[in-house]
């Protein structure tokens, strides 16, 4: 049960435990955005310190600052925490801790459309490997947004660096099932990620927000057990290896195919590929895949074009 740190302190038989520190890291234990919070503000501090020392170490106006943020944190979350299922961190059984609530998602799309993102597209040329839909929104400027996150108070809490000038934004659904939405400048910093079921992806593709219309747009003709096999198909063909290639082209969604290519594979002779190593690749790739059950679910294309070998997969 979630305790006020007055309450806290008057439960309490020990010395130790009447600190600010303590009440923290016992909160921590159980709630990764509040562990979040807390690292973000004694960051400075030696972090193989024990969280409730390094926490007791900040000046007093930190002290304070940190303990409303999280206490406004438990009186805003209660009401999600009904409708969120929150588990440990770590995979459980298929679950995975959802460390801002799937509800607070919808301030994030709104977020967007106040910068002004009402209309948006996912990217194609930059999709982490493990994102099998990435939206992202880049060199915004960062105090602009921290306006705007501050008139939010699920976001008010979120710490942007004040020695970045811009910031980055980004949503997507992962290739293990995870939605995914948070901030980065040199690499992703969730705000708040959750498992995508049935009735959250449909949710998702209904949703009126502006800032989703890239997202629906995205999914029109995908249904969840579509995203959950593309997902699949990414995963595996990212392993598939066709022979030596000098690059290798970020995997693309267009519809309900996914196309794979593959620069300087094979031997080529005036801008054709030798057929011989053509039918090479596809033997190979047809080895690869017949231990997958999803191939009776797909139709495959290989091509070769200007040196570039393509593999297209399009779900039937």
């Amino acid at each position: 049960m979630i305790k006020k740190y007055q309450k806290y302190i008057l439960e309490s038989n020990s010395l130790e435990g009447n600190s600010i520190g303590e009440y923290i890291e016992n909160l921590s234990i159980e709630d990764e955005f509040i562990r979040m919070i807390a690292n973000q503000m004694t960051q400075d501090i030696n972090p193989s310190i024990r969280l409730s020392n390094a926490i007791n170490l900040l000046d007093d106006l930190k002290k304070v600052e940190l303990l409303k943020r999280v206490e406004n944190y438990l009186n805003q979350e209660e009401g999600e925490k009904k409708v969120s299922t929150i588990v440990d961190i770590d995979n459980i059984e298929g679950e995975v801790k959802e460390s801002y609530g799937k509800s607070v998602v919808n301030t994030f799309f709104k977020c967007l459309s106040a910068l002004g993102f009402k209309e948006n597209s996912p990217e194609t040329k930059e999709t982490p490997s493990d994102f099998l839909l990435f939206f992202k929104f880049s060199n915004l400027d960062s105090e602009k947004v921290k306006v705007v996150f501050n008139r939010f108070k699920s976001l008010q809490s979120i710490h942007i660096e004040p020695s970045s000038p811009t910031i980055n934004l980004y949503f997507g659904i992962k290739c293990d099932g995870i939605f995914e939405y948070g901030y980065y400048v040199n690499q992703l910093n969730p705000i708040g990620f959750f498992k995508l079921t049935k009735s959250i992806y449909n949710q998702l593709k209904l949703s009126d927000l502006k800032a989703t219309s890239g997202l629906k747009k995205a999914l029109v003709n995908f249904n969840f057990e579509d995203v959950t096999l593309m997902s699949k198909i990414k995963m595996e063909m990212l392993t598939f290896n066709p022979g030596y290639t000098e690059q290798k082209m970020a995997p693309q969604i267009n519809d309900r195919v996914i196309t794979f290519g593959y620069y300087g594979c094979g031997k080529w002779d005036n801008g054709q590929l030798d057929e011989g190593e053509l039918e090479n690749i596809k033997s190979n790739l047809k080895t690869f895949l017949i231990k997958y059950r999803w191939v009776e679910k797909v139709m495959i294309n290989v091509y070769p074009s200007k040196f570039w070998v393509y593999i297209q997969i399009k779900l039937k």
